[in-house]
């Protein structure tokens, strides 16, 4: 099971979804069905060691993204969504 950070805009269900990629986690706008846009990519160094000073980027930049949208500083172009969410 991945991360998630769920949020409403505008009405509308989106989620910010974590995917694990070849030494990085990235954070994914996504719909019920596809994935939207790339919200950032965290490389795994840089994390752990954010980590080992007790940060937590991965959970700092979900939440970022989930308030951008809500607050609509963020704006996805949702016409080009052609994969899939990952499924959590």
């Amino acid at each position: 099971m991945g991360r998630k950070f769920d949020v409403a805009v505008g009405g509308r269900s989106l989620r910010v979804c974590v995917s694990a990629v070849d030494e990085a986690w990235e954070l994914w706008i996504c719909d019920t069905t596809h994935r939207l846009a790339l919200g950032q990519r965290i490389e795994i160094d840089d994390a752990v060691l954010a980590y080992r000073q007790g940060h937590d980027p991965v959970a700092a930049a979900g939440r970022l993204l989930a308030s951008q949208l809500e607050q609509g500083s963020l704006v996805l172009d949702t016409s080009a969504a052609s994969q899939p969410c990952p499924r959590h």
